[in-house]
């Protein structure tokens, strides 16, 4: 009695079967690593905090302004510092590593993920910051949010985002 075809024939289905659960296993793995290293420089607490202190300086008139602007344009605002050509804003820019801010309508920011993604939006942002806003899922009852990246250089240079209500 000679078996030796059949168990050459079921190592070799075994050996598929096992290659392709592992490499399966491996994508899997693979994606959920590169999502995690994304989400690294989303909303860390320090940042959260600098943000919150940003929006304490920055509610002014000229605030107040922009937010009262929202309803004009879609929902959604970004504060350049060119817009801003005080001292003061150069210097908040500056000194607290700011890259762009983007004053969004809460009842507007599916609106807006939908603008993303179709590529639609009049926003002067970095693609970066363009995924950070599909991101960000917001279960407060604030009427705004302002969102905000920050380019931070020591060793090397790495965008960090946050946002805070409004």
């Amino acid at each position: 009695m000679k078996k030796c075809g059949f168990a050459f024939l079921e190592s070799l289905i075994a050996i598929v079967v096992l290659t392709s659960s592992l490499l399966l296993l491996y994508n899997t793995f693979k994606r959920i690593i590169q999502s995690q290293e994304q989400k690294k420089y989303d909303d860390q607490i320090s940042y959260i905090y600098r943000s919150e202190y940003i929006k304490d300086l920055i509610y002014n008139d000229d605030f107040k302004n922009s937010i009262n602007n929202l309803n004009d344009n879609d929902g959604y605002i970004e504060i350049d510092k060119n817009n801003y050509n005080s001292l003061f804003y150069n210097n908040l820019f500056k000194d607290y590593e700011v890259n762009s801010l983007v004053l969004i309508k809460t009842s507007e920011l599916k609106n807006l993920k939908t603008c993303l993604y179709s590529d639609s939006c009049h926003l002067d942002i970095s693609s970066s910051f363009k995924n950070y806003l599909k991101r960000i899922n917001i279960d407060i009852s604030a009427d705004n949010i302002l969102a905000i990246e920050y380019k931070t250089c020591y060793h090397n240079c790495h965008n960090y985002y946050s946002w805070v209500s409004v």
